[in-house]
């Protein structure tokens, strides 16, 4: 069964392989904090592919949901552009938008809020 909705735009990996979705302007996943999060720096990475991808459909954001702790971590592309950090730790060129720069949204909040500066 897959985990994305079919009211969506898919998003591939070099390997053709879904990793996500657009869907209503937004680049989005779902993850597991304890396994995808990266540690250095701590924050969330799109393959660059995926976000040329995105960005070719006219997405303006990216949200990326924390099944584990229901946590939704949204940032618009253009920050994650300009504060992202490239990477490539054998997993193809990444970028990487470091914690600070995400507003983060818990389950049952009414209001996101951006995380405080490290």
């Amino acid at each position: 069964m897959n985990k994305y909705s079919t009211d969506s735009i898919p998003v591939y990996r070099e390997d053709g392989r879904v990793v996500g979705q657009v869907i209503d302007g937004s680049l989005y996943k779902k993850v597991r904090r304890s396994k995808h999060m990266l540690r250095r720096p701590q924050g969330w990475a799109w393959d660059d592919v995926c976000l040329e991808q995105a960005e070719q459909v006219h997405a303006e954001s990216t949200k990326i949901e924390d099944e584990e702790n229901h946590v939704v971590y949204m940032a618009s592309l253009s920050i994650f552009r300009q504060h992202g950090v490239p990477l490539n730790r054998k997993f193809g060129k990444q970028t990487c938008l470091p914690l600070k720069y995400w507003q983060v949204k818990k389950q049952g909040d009414e209001v996101s809020q951006q995380l405080s500066l490290l």
